[in-house]
């Protein structure tokens, strides 16, 4: 039988399966040549290190996103709804190559895709494409553009189909992670529902004073709480380098503790990220109660959350990058989760009346989903050097409820 040659792209295949199944916070060498059947040396013939490898990785992406909407580009001016294909051309993509997707996700939280010509490029092009498509429609939502718009509808397919595969991958243990045709047209009815027609159940949503609770539930840095010495040291360490180089050498250098005192504290590095990420959300929630309880209406209340979440962003960005790194992890770090739930108790009990819907996801989904929203949105405006506005967030709120077109659902 004759031996497969090793080359860098069976190499960079193998290593989104095998990554993206043990987690990428979890990347090891010696995992990925024992998968090959060669030596750690054999890897290196071929790659100096594990960033010149993910860098590899990472333009395999870029390359074939940009081939694949430049397709969509090619066509897209001649539709009536081009967003319907940019939806399509999305899914079509991450299902037929979903360890990619799980890849891609680190891509945007280190920002390595804002920076690259060509993708600048095309996202020019694309939000001409969304221009017209606005101007066409007469779309008179609040504070609307064409490049909102696409960071929008980008973020709610990334993030959709992550949270399905993590669902069916990392929940139900399944075996093979491929889609089903089925699924796949479940998978993008689901997400036109969102993009047009957003979570609210009710058509008419009831005016609130978008200024006044604007200026009611700023966050200021003085009023985020300090970290402990070992979980600031961690936090710093996520934000930096990303959950993939934590090593327990790192945090006790960092924290100038023997690695032995810092295993009185904890058990193992995913328990120390656990608690850190944990500790993150509980110092929070008592600031967000403060300001989401001056209101008793819920729309109201959603938009303060909007609010004071875009400004706690703003002004702790290692909180923020901590966050884009949480949300594509496996299911242990995953379960922090609940501490996040809390701050989004009010909107939880409106899912559970049937006035927001959850797309039989889980119920926790359009909680997850806005707050992966803000973080995106901030994170996207920082890298471009842009600043957020009230605009974004009111752009946002009528996104999440009532979408492009507001009303009811296409069953």
């Amino acid at each position: 039988m004759t031996k497969t040659k090793i080359t860098k792209d069976i190499i960079a295949d193998t290593a989104f399966r095998v990554w993206g199944e043990t987690g990428f916070h979890n990347m090891s060498l010696t995992l990925l040549s024992d998968e090959l059947g060669i030596t750690k040396a054999g890897l290196y013939r071929h790659f100096k290190n594990k960033d010149s490898l993910i860098d590899y990785m990472s333009q395999i992406i870029k390359d074939s996103i940009f081939n694949q909407l430049s397709d969509f580009i090619s066509i897209a001016n001649r539709l009536e709804n081009p967003i319907d294909l940019y939806i399509d051309c999305m899914v079509n993509y991450f299902t037929d190559f979903p360890y990619r997707l799980f890849f891609y996700t680190i891509i945007l939280t280190k920002g390595m895709i804002f920076h690259d010509e060509k993708m600048f490029e095309l996202r020019n092009k694309q939000t001409k494409i969304f221009d017209s498509y606005l101007k066409k429609t007469g779309n008179k939502i609040d504070c609307i553009s064409s490049e909102r718009l696409l960071f929008y509808i980008s973020t709610a397919v990334i993030y959709y189909l992550s949270f399905s595969f993590f669902l069916k991958f990392g929940l139900h243990k399944a075996k093979d992670i491929t889609l089903t045709e089925t699924e796949k047209i479940i998978f993008k009815k689901d997400l036109k529902n969102i993009i047009f027609f957003g979570f609210a159940n009710e058509k008419n949503i009831p005016s609130i004073n978008f200024s006044d609770i604007e200026k009611k539930s700023i966050i200021l840095k003085k009023d985020i709480p300090e970290r402990s010495k070992i979980l600031n040291a961690i936090a710093s360490l996520v934000a930096e380098d990303g959950m993939w180089n934590i090593t327990i050498d790192k945090i006790a250098k960092k924290t100038k503790m023997a690695k032995s005192s810092l295993y009185l504290y904890f058990a193992n590095k995913n328990e120390m990220i656990g608690n850190m990420i944990e500790n993150e959300f509980k110092s929070l929630n008592d600031i967000f109660d403060t300001i989401i309880n001056q209101y008793d209406n819920f729309y109201e209340k959603l938009y303060a959350n909007i609010c004071g979440t875009f400004s706690h962003f703003e002004n702790d960005l290692e909180h923020l990058k901590i966050l884009n790194w949480f949300h594509f992890q496996d299911v242990n770090i995953r379960k922090k989760d609940e501490v996040i739930i809390k701050r989004y108790q009010f909107i939880l009990d409106m899912i559970h009346t049937g006035k927001i819907k959850n797309f039989s996801v889980i119920d926790v989904f359009p909680i997850i989903f806005l707050n992966v929203q803000i973080s995106k949105d901030v994170m996207i405006y920082q890298e471009l050097g842009n600043t957020i506005n009230f605009e974004n967030k009111r752009f946002l709120y009528t996104m999440f409820l009532n979408g492009l077109q507001g009303g009811n659902y296409e069953k």
